[in-house]
């Protein structure tokens, strides 16, 4: 039976993280997919991890159909932002293989638009070009809507009314109009239990349980994981203290050997990583005018936190106050009853505290 199970986990399949970052057709092209699909061609399974702004419509839509054709079963989630162009990417997989998580960026769908930026300046623009590029862009927009339709079972002319409003989509419409499903980073600690019920779970199962659990979450733990500024999670693998990353450590996102480029970190340091492998091959400081930034930011909330302390003075005086008004109110009402363990019993002392009660009430 032990040798059964060997030969099964040797011939299990695993899924290969392919991360799709930045500007489509710009940051990631074509080619970057045909390269991917050529490292993933044992591989049955293919998860796309988006964290795009968009990008150029005819490059997406190659990037599409290839991964349509690669015969691999998709799915699709998000590291960051999914919108325009990168959206019928991430479309590609079956509904029910699409996640996305709102904690981690913005899901958007807008009408396709011409860059002014394509234009040399002081270029002429006749009724004749401004009428072809009206009419390519109708089309443009009919067969993104048409693809949006298709993939969500959504009509058509909602999702045309969405993608007119060009604003971030709420979750319960990502959800209810059928983009995704929605998934939430959330991690709930339940500690209720009782051992001395009939549960046929036991004591010993639960506690066993626990441990398989507590091992998990420290080997959740044992890695360091940090967001640049665009929101792309880098792993560094064993590294515990941001201290300790420096050149020649792996960076891994999504599982997989972090692409060549430059990743700006949140304190403004530059983590460069080249040569194919997800090494770093150098790391730059932070500009001075971005370290000043960060000094003015601290002393702003150096700034707030002194104000905070003394608003919290003055609610703890005023609450004193507060105190003191509501202790002279209760003394009038409870000024002649005698609460010592001596009281006497008798009808006369109980009748002195009643009266005394019913006087307060009547002035």
């Amino acid at each position: 039976m032990y040798i059964k199970k060997i030969k099964l986990n040797l011939q299990k399949k695993y899924m290969y993280i392919l991360p799709i970052i930045g500007i489509i057709g710009v940051d990631f092209k074509h080619t970057d997919l045909l390269m991917h699909l050529n490292a993933a061609k044992l591989e049955n399974e293919i998860k796309l991890v988006i964290s795009s702004p968009g990008g150029f419509v005819s490059e997406a839509r190659m990037i599409r159909n290839t991964l349509k054709k690669s015969g691999k079963i998709l799915y699709s989630t998000n590291s960051g932002d999914v919108a325009s162009a990168a959206v019928g990417i991430f479309l590609t997989p079956q509904k029910q293989n699409r996640t996305f998580n709102p904690s981690k960026g913005v899901f958007l769908i807008h009408l396709p638009y011409i860059d002014p930026k394509n234009f040399s300046e002081g270029e002429a623009l006749t009724s004749e070009a401004l009428e072809y590029i009206s009419k390519e862009l109708r089309v443009e927009e009919k067969e993104l809507a048409n693809i949006y339709s298709e993939e969500t079972g959504c009509d058509i002319e909602i999702i045309k009314a969405y993608m007119s409003e060009n604003k971030v989509m709420e979750e319960d419409h990502i959800a209810g109009l059928g983009f995704a499903q929605i998934e939430k980073s959330e991690f709930k600690a339940v500690a209720l239990y009782n051992f001395n019920n009939n549960n046929n779970m036991g004591q010993q199962e639960v506690v066993e349980k626990l441990n398989v659990f507590e091992r998990l979450l420290k080997r959740f733990l044992k890695n360091l994981v940090m967001q640049d500024v665009t929101g792309v999670e880098l792993d560094f693998g064993e590294i515990k203290d941001p201290a300790e990353i420096k050149v020649g450590v792996l960076v891994l996102i999504s599982g997989s050997p972090a692409k060549d480029g430059e990743y700006v970190m949140a304190g403004g340091e530059i983590i460069v990583i080249s040569g194919g492998n997800g090494f770093i091959t150098e790391i730059k400081p932070a500009e001075e005018k971005e370290v000043n930034a960060l000094k003015k930011e601290n002393d702003t909330l150096k700034t707030e936190i002194t104000t905070l302390k003394k608003e919290i003075k003055d609610s703890a005086t005023s609450f004193s106050k507060l105190n003191s008004s509501f202790l002279e109110l209760k003394n009038q009402f409870t000024k002649d009853i005698n609460f010592s363990n001596n009281l006497d019993s008798s009808e006369n002392n109980v009748h002195k505290v009643r009266k005394s009660f019913k006087q307060t009430l009547k002035k």
